[in-house]
This record gives structure tokens, C-alpha cells and sequence, in this order.
């Protein structure tokens, strides 16, 4: 029923940080909303950091769910465990 989010970003010449926080509360999962149905609330923090190299360029990695919070969806479906994504990108425009 409450649902929030936060990010912090640092960027500093060729090199970005960042960090997010989602908040999801309390909610029901039946319609007769039942207490022992409820999903406790939860907190999930993922952080990226990434460089650009000569304009075009870029490598990050990518880390999911930080803490490895064992959580599950409304649908009581489990979310994902820590998670960590390694990227390499390339853009045919450099940016400015």
C-alpha cells in the first residue's frame, strides 16, 4: 500500500556511483485481507558503478538486491537474491 524510492548518483568526470533504495510496505494478497496473508514490508538497495572510456566506450557493474534480502513479490513469487551484472557498452555518438 506504500511504495517509495530513493537515489543518490555521484558523477565525477568519466566515472558514475549510484545507489537506490526501494521501499515497498505492508500489503494484502487476498481481497477479504487476511493478516496472516500479508507481505511484511520491504527494503531493497542496489548500487552501480561505472566508467566511460574515450567518450564511446563503457564498463559498470551492476549490483542487485545488495544485502540479499530474501524477499517475495505480492504475488508471493520470490524476487531474485543478490544479483551482480557486469556491462560493456559501446555508442556510436560520443557524449558531451
Amino acid at each position: 500500500e506504500w511504495l517509495g524510492y530513493a537515489g543518490l548518483a555521484y558523477r565525477h568526470g568519466n566515472l558514475l556511483a549510484r545507489w537506490d533504495v526501494t521501499y515497498t510496505g505492508e500489503n494484502s494478497t487476498t481481497a477479504l485481507d487476511i493478516p496472516v496473508f500479508r507481505m511484511p514490508e520491504r527494503w531493497l538497495h542496489d548500487a552501480y558503478v561505472g566508467y566511460r572510456f574515450a567518450g564511446r566506450w563503457r564498463v559498470g557493474l551492476d549490483v542487485r538486491n545488495v544485502f540479499d534480502r530474501r524477499v517475495r513479490d505480492v504475488a508471493r513469487f520470490p524476487l531474485p537474491d543478490r544479483t551482480v551484472l557486469l556491462s560493456l557498452g559501446w555508442t556510436s555518438k560520443v557524449a558531451s
